[in-house]
């Protein structure tokens, strides 16, 4: 087993457009809703000056339309097997008698009979400028590999000689399509996906494909995987060099990175892109970076909680789906007008995706919500183009902040009308500032005492208002932002381990804040804090699991956010025994790092991890006297990259004496031996009510490396860390 060393990287392999924070007492933002950490930021001037640019824009135009629209299909993600449910969409499986083989040869012909008649680059730009959209990405190349431009690498191409549509003077259609666009001054970018299922140096035919990676070992078949690089590099350039100004490379497949040996030399690629297309915004998605130059959060669920730390843009879809469906339903303009509130208030721009059907009309119900959206932003654009993030993104759940560049404006969006009046506590008005709603000329009377902002808001001035304000309301605000209370800091002074767990009968912590003035209001309970809390004036200790939580207040500021830190109480063990020996071939750990509480990291190597080689973890744990117990974890890595499975499921058992063992429970999980993600797994036994003095705890081992693994036969891996016992 071959060591790869793996940096910051946790690989989602999401169904690339697709469809299938808690805050901390004293952590750093890491982004841990979107699983990103802090990613480089490219200081290059020219990328800076783009990035600049992307941030003006805002809202954007994606589109996903290719042979797969002839069917209301899930665009690729029916080409694996195993994804069952992306084959519901359209009548095309069941029409098939739900055979697959039949599924995906008839769908590897789509080409053959994609014909798009109505087709009009003009209707397309239109409906985006009529939306009030600056940019526009097109899916050039999916998952399957059909080309939506003119490529010479491959006939699987709108353009080639099989498809009926490649005598139409619009055949190419990303070429008219950005031509289209740039002349109502849009910028323009290609969706690209690095993956090509279509490509006999991808998926070699030679070998099954069970999944959405590479069906080979790259490092046995160095010359095949040469070939698909060369490929990839070739397309890429025909997009730089044959279409004019281009703005950004959009590559979806998280799979196609280093560490799961699928290097596609992005440095090669990157050289060449910008020396054709100087400035170039790369988007690669999900492999942190210089050349993940913003992040793509994708669709409405994954919104992050707070802004990130670099630029980011919200993917998301109008319709039911990336791709046509047939029969779709359309999201209201006022919904997405929420979400695009939301997504700039948090330092984002949102692209928002229509799949035309295979006719290449987009549809009328579209169109209305687009048009919609462009009619709010005509009279409330001013809040959202060109503004930058506010100290503070948000005031309740209703009321979003925005502001200028230059921070002398304030935007206060408001997702419903305030009544009579507006009250905001997180900025400062300047002493003569106008304050004035959006769409109105009227001047708002207003006052400000005690921190609080008060706007006078007459009702008749809402009848005033054009018909299309009526979605979402936006006051501009001279000011600057109000101070606020940092975070409660957690600290423990009872022992040195992190105080996340804790050994002994008591732990004790101290509670601090940065203002010195500012008074500390906690509760042991999970409760919200308020000014009827418990005023912290002295060192607190517990002897239980607690949930802690604090907020500062103090005059003439604004309350601190409320801090959170669960400290878990765990059963110091007294001995662990092992039936089967780990390996030390990587590390020299010891039984210690099983209950050290320092957990591993995403690198097997780094001395936190047992690893056993063939071998089923088989561990008696002695916790010295019979204590009542109420729950037990273990934490597994999965690294398919370096034959590391985490098991199917871990059982658990208990003993009074050591000898005969009672099962109390399993925890099962269906995981595929394929999936590439890396990352650690906990299995999580709760809710026991036993009393007992020896735990004994089962995880098997795969044993050997499944087919079509690129160790297939060799030996599988099963490393762990952290037994906790509450």
């Amino acid at each position: 087993m071959r060591s790869i060393i793996i940096w910051i990287i946790l690989i989602f392999c999401l169904l690339g457009c697709n469809e299938k924070h808690n805050s901390s007492l004293n952590e750093k933002e890491n982004n841990s809703s979107l699983n990103f950490d802090r990613l480089e930021i490219d200081d290059d001037p020219k990328i800076v000056e783009s990035l600049e640019k992307f941030q003006d824009r805002k809202f954007g135009f994606f589109v996903h339309w290719g042979i797969y629209s002839q069917w209301g299909a899930v665009a690729s993600w029916p080409l694996i097997e195993k994804f069952e449910d992306t084959r519901d969409y359209g009548p095309a499986f069941a029409e098939r008698d739900h055979d697959f083989k039949r599924y995906f040869t008839d769908y590897y012909n789509l080409n053959k009979t994609f014909n798009p008649q109505k087709f009009d680059p003009e209707q397309w730009a239109d409906a985006a400028e009529s939306a009030g959209m600056k940019y526009f990405i097109m899916v050039t190349k999916h998952h399957d590999g059909f080309c939506m431009f003119d490529t010479k690498q491959t006939g699987f191409s709108i353009t080639g000689q099989d498809c009926p549509y490649h005598t139409n003077p619009n055949a190419n259609v990303t070429k008219v399509l950005f031509d289209a666009f740039r002349k109502k001054g849009f910028s323009v970018g290609t969706y690209f996906s690095k993956p090509d299922w279509s490509n006999k140096d991808y998926w070699a035919p030679e070998f099954p494909h069970p999944d959405h990676s590479v069906n080979y070992d790259t490092r046995k078949y160095p010359e095949k995987w040469n070939n698909f690089k060369d490929f990839t590099y070739n397309q890429i350039q025909e997009l730089m060099t044959e279409y004019g100004p281009i703005d950004i490379l959009w590559l979806d497949g998280a799979q196609v990175t280093p560490v799961a040996n699928q290097d596609i030399d992005m440095d090669r690629i990157a050289k060449m892109a910008r020396k054709s297309q100087p400035g170039l915004l790369i988007v690669d998605r999900l492999a942190e970076g210089k050349y993940e130059n913003y992040l793509t959060p994708e669709n409405f669920h994954s919104m992050p909680d707070k802004p990130l730390s670099k630029p980011w843009e919200l993917n998301a879809s109008l319709g039911n789906g990336w791709s046509h469906r047939i029969n779709d339903v359309f999201k209201p303009s006022k919904e997405i007008i929420d979400v695009l509130i939301e997504t700039v208030a948090k330092g984002g721009n949102l692209l928002l995706d229509v799949g035309p059907p295979a006719s290449g009309k987009i549809p009328a119900d579209a169109l209305k919500s687009m048009k919609e959206i462009g009619d709010w932003l005509k009279i409330n654009g001013e809040g959202i183009y060109k503004t930058r993030r506010f100290d503070y993104f948000k005031e309740n759940d209703h009321v979003y902040y925005t502001k200028s560049k230059d921070g002398k404006t304030i935007y206060a969006l408001c997702l419903a009308w305030p009544n009579d009046s507006l009250k905001l506590t997180k900025l400062i008005p300047n002493k003569n500032s106008k304050i004035q709603l959006l769409g109105s000329d009227r001047e708002l009377e207003w006052k400000f005492n005690d921190g609080v902002l008060k706007i006078d808001i007459p009702e008749k001035i809402k009848n005033t208002l054009n018909h299309s304000s009526n979605q979402a309301y936006v006051f501009r605000i001279e000011g600057s932002a109000a101070k606020m209370l940092e975070e409660v800091v957690l600290k423990c002074v009872s022992a040195n381990k992190p105080d996340t767990y804790l050994f002994t009968n008591t732990y004790t912590f101290e509670l601090t804040t940065s203002t010195p003035d500012a008074q500390i209001y906690y509760t042991l309970d999970g409760t919200e804090p308020n000014e009827n809390s418990p005023v912290y004036n002295q060192k607190i200790s517990i002897n239980a699991t607690t949930v802690v939580k604090a907020i500062a207040k103090q005059k003439a500021y604004n309350n601190s956010p409320v801090s959170t830190r669960k400290l878990t109480k765990i059963k110091k063990l007294n001995q662990l025994s092992f039936i089967n020996k780990w390996n030390s071939q990587y590390s020299n750990a010891n039984a210690e790092v099983l209950y050290d509480l320092w957990q591993g990291t995403l690198d097997h190597t780094n001395g936190k991890w047992l690893g056993f080689e063939q071998k089923d973890f088989i561990g008696t744990v002695d916790l010295g006297k019979k204590i009542p117990i109420k729950k037990i974890s273990i934490g597994f890595l999965k690294n398919v990259y370096e034959s590391i499975f985490v098991p199917g499921s871990v059982n658990f058992y208990i003993s009074d004496d050591g000898e005969k063992f009672n099962a109390i429970g399993s925890v099962k999980y269906d995981i595929s031996p394929f999936e590439q993600a890396v990352y650690v797994k906990d299995y999580v036994l709760d809710s026991i009510s036993n009393s007992t003095r020896y735990i004994k705890i089962e995880a098997k081992n795969m044993g050997t490396c499944p087919h079509p693994h690129f160790n297939s036969g060799g030996k599988a891996w099963l490393y762990l860390d952290e037994i906790m016992i509450e």
